[in-house]
């Protein structure tokens, strides 16, 4: 099995140094570069969400209650009413109450658009962080590897080679391992980067019922204000 992760071993000073197969080490560049590039568009749709890279800071992509922009213009409005005239705080009723149903909207749609994209979300935080060690296990294992191989090479007893050599085979199993569950991730990118190319479709479906929703609670306050 290790023909398909290991080319041959190199000798480096005493130990020879066992290196991974290119077409291997070609498939990990390969995730590691789409998840770059997914990382980035995430980044892209989420401030597409929520301007306020702020509340992105945090973790959150709502921002905190009585913090989103048309709650304040509502806030705002609230407070101008003593300004003006009685016959003139009906038209600001009718912004201030736009401006809620507005934020609502937009929480709403914050909420439901981050959902839509919450594989790509996993792939480059879970998915990444459990790549990442897998791939130090990885080559931990062919470093121990390489030791085990060195101490075979070097037994002088039927004894110590039988050991050795047991050890060795564990080695090999433990490492072979680790290098299968990196495989599978190589496998299965191009199913990656179609459930995610999904999940983008659903965010700007998501997004479509936003700004249509937004267009009409903006089309229902002018045809009132328009007849004040």
């Amino acid at each position: 099995m290790n023909k398909f992760y290991l080319k041959a071993a190199e000798r480096i000073g005493i130990v020879e140094e066992t290196k991974l197969e290119p077409t291997f080490e070609e498939g990990i560049k390969k995730v590691e570069a789409y998840r770059l590039a997914v990382d980035g568009t995430l980044d892209g749709l989420e401030a597409i969400m929520q301007p306020n890279h702020k509340v992105v800071e945090t973790g959150a992509i709502v921002a905190p209650p009585g913090q989103n922009p048309h709650e304040l213009l509502a806030a705002a409005c609230t407070k101008l009413k003593q300004f003006v005239e009685s016959g003139q705080q009906a038209r600001l009723d009718i912004v201030i109450n736009s401006m809620n149903k507005m934020a609502e909207t937009e929480r709403s749609s914050q909420t439901k658009g981050r959902a839509a994209v919450r594989r790509l979300r996993r792939f480059v935080t879970v998915d990444n962080q459990q790549m990442k060690a897998d791939m130090e296990k990885m080559r931990e294992g062919l470093e121990v590897m390489d030791v085990a191989r060195h101490e075979v090479k070097n037994s002088k007893t039927k004894e110590v080679l039988e050991e050795k050599g047991m050890a060795y085979h564990k080695s090999v199993k433990a490492f072979n391992d680790q290098a299968s569950k990196i495989q599978l991730v190589i496998d299965e990118l191009p199913m990656t980067i179609y459930t995610n190319q999904r999940e983008v479709v659903k965010f700007f479906a998501q997004r479509d019922k936003y700004h249509t929703t937004a267009n009409d609670i903006m089309k229902d306050a002018l045809k009132q204000l328009t007849k004040k």
